[in-house]
């Protein structure tokens, strides 16, 4: 034992200071070149009205409306359904044109080669119908009936949408684009499809969604507030979730909260991926709704300082190049790059925009549970706790991770790392007999940006090392600029009955390294996971998990 002990110790001393190989990831940003989209042609259409039967038994006419557009092949196509969210509009007004804020998302689309329809869905947020609830059984049947609708079309049948639709649709090929509840709407339509052993949902790009109601059970109509979204399995599809740092409407920030239950879950078997867009609010990405949101008292923006906040032009350039972008890559358009690439570094920017990314890649592997054994050198200390609601659970209540506090009683493991002086370190000790045939291994990082030992708005670097059991150790420097890394701005505030929070996101974010850069290792034999604070002389960071992808 006694030898043992000595040899788990050499191991550790070796991997913090012996003689060691070093790298350092590279820093890049993501990019994608936009088809030209000039000479497509947005089409308005209506259909008619479809009967929609109310809780109480009434009949509402709801319309059969929207946009499309057409991509120049003749072949049939993939189909593109954006589903809008609830504005204020469309609690109003069942005939508002919501629907039709997202033209220039479906002019790009058509452009990538989709055919792309953006409809309405007011009928499923018109409160002054009568329902008190979002009715999702309402969009369910208005989805349907465009369905069919195209359906018809597509065999040569003048359906009323103005073009020839003829032989141009794959309606076995549908792609979604849910915003705010138009997420929800997309995540309740493709599980409704798996249900009924249909495939033909096969992704779903969520936009600011909110996932307050995806608990419905079937009956359209009924609804439970108290449900845990961890009942709840996410539809089995590539799945994206877009999160605005300033959304003042959704500002728990939803889908962070569904992207940790894709992770969590093992029967997922497609590509997911979030990605925290810094500067962004929850309006602007459809043209039609006017307010800035950020300026709300809901948004963790500052409306005295601006300086970082998106126009509504960015926000349109960023989802056109990430809806296009991920489209290719789940299409088999393009082979997966950058950030959808497991063997590639995360990217520091997307499109040219300041945004932190993560990936879940299909066989995902966690390498570490609570309990593993971990040796701490110099200054550094690892103290765990659990980021939960409600707040009385809070271990450390100035961390604010995305989505934890969209749920009841989520829990959200964390290891809080603290170090006061340069080239402190911690190791985890592992029991890894071959790892040669995986991608990389993928630390869930965030800075903690309430700790004064990290600079507000500035990144974090330190550098992450594997030993194998022989002794030897390889580190990889993760270099300053690195998007998980970075110090987000917020404040402290105290809360009656919460208690001190931070009034801002630090989200987790994918520091991915892949295990190309650790050649001179036994990868047959990994016995040691370090993180080594030799960048910087302080700093506090989150760790949320270490998989193996």
């Amino acid at each position: 034992m006694i030898c043992l002990l000595l040899a788990a110790s050499l191991i550790f001393l070796i991997g913090c200071f012996g003689r060691t190989a070093q790298g350092s990831l590279a820093v890049y940003g993501m990019t994608f070149d936009l088809a030209d989209a000039s000479d497509i042609e947005v089409h308005d259409f209506r259909l008619g009205t479809i009967d929609l039967i109310a809780s109480n038994g009434a009949v509402v006419q709801g319309p059969l409306a929207g946009i499309i557009a057409l991509p120049d092949a003749q072949q049939p196509r993939p189909l593109v359904v954006i589903l809008h969210g609830a504005t204020m509009m469309a609690h109003e007004n069942i005939n508002a044109r919501v629907y039709s804020g997202f033209d220039y998302l479906v002019a790009q689309l058509a452009a990538e080669g989709y055919v792309a329809m953006s409809i309405n869905v007011n009928a499923n947020y018109a409160f002054a119908l009568g329902e008190s609830r979002y009715p999702n059984g309402w969009a369910f049947d208005t989805f349907d009936a465009h369905i069919a609708a195209l359906a018809l079309a597509n065999t040569g049948e003048d359906a009323g949408h103005g073009i020839d639709l003829t032989g141009r649709i794959d309606l076995e090929e549908i792609h979604l684009i849910g915003h705010s509840r138009g997420g929800d709407v997309a995540a309740r339509l493709a599980q409704r499809e798996q249900e009924a052993d249909r495939d033909r949902i096969a992704s779903i790009i969520h936009l600011a969604t909110a996932a307050g109601t995806f608990h419905l059970p079937p009956d359209h109509h009924d609804f439970d507030p108290d449900a845990d979204p961890a009942d709840f399995a996410q539809p089995n599809v590539p799945t994206a979730f877009i999160l605005p740092e300033y959304d003042g409407d959704i500002n728990s920030l939803d889908g962070q909260g569904l992207f940790d239950e894709i992770v969590a879950d093992a029967q997922h078997q497609h590509l997911a991926h979030v990605v925290f867009l810094r500067g962004a609010g929850h309006n602007f990405f459809n043209r039609v709704t006017i307010v800035d949101d950020r300026a709300s008292e809901l948004s963790h923006a500052n409306e005295n300082d601006q300086s970082t906040w998106l126009s509504r032009e960015a926000h349109e350039r960023f989802l056109l190049h990430y809806a296009a972008a991920f489209l290719a890559v789940v299409t088999g358009q393009r082979e997966p790059w950058g950030t959808f690439n497991a063997s590639e570094p995360q990217p520091a920017t997307l499109f040219g925009f300041a945004a932190t990314a993560s990936t879940y890649f299909p066989g995902t592997q966690p390498l570490m549970g609570t309990t593993v054994p971990i040796r701490e050198h110099g200054t550094a200390q690892v103290n765990h706790f659990v980021q939960s609601f409600p707040a009385q659970a809070v271990g450390h209540g100035l961390f604010n991770h995305p989505g934890v506090l969209s749920s009841r009683e989520r829990r959200l493991p964390l290891r809080n790392i603290t170090w006061d002086s340069r080239n402190s370190a911690v190791a985890f000790e592992l029991v890894l007999d071959d790892i040669t045939q995986a991608a990389a291994i993928s630390l869930f990082v965030g800075v903690d940006s309430s700790d004064a030992r990290n600079t507000m708005g500035e990144h974090q670097s330190l550098s992450v090392g594997l030993t194998d059991t022989h002794g030897a150790a390889q580190f990889v420097t993760i270099p300053v600029g690195t998007s998980a890394l970075f110090t987000h701005r917020g404040e402290v505030l105290a809360v009656q009955g919460f208690g001190d929070i931070w009034l801002g996101h630090t989200p987790l974010g994918e520091l991915r390294v892949p295990l190309q850069h650790f050649d001179e290792i036994d990868l047959r034999a990994v016995a040691q996971l370090t993180l080594r604070f030799d960048q910087t002389g302080t700093g506090a960071v989150m760790l949320g998990g270490v998989y193996l992808v």
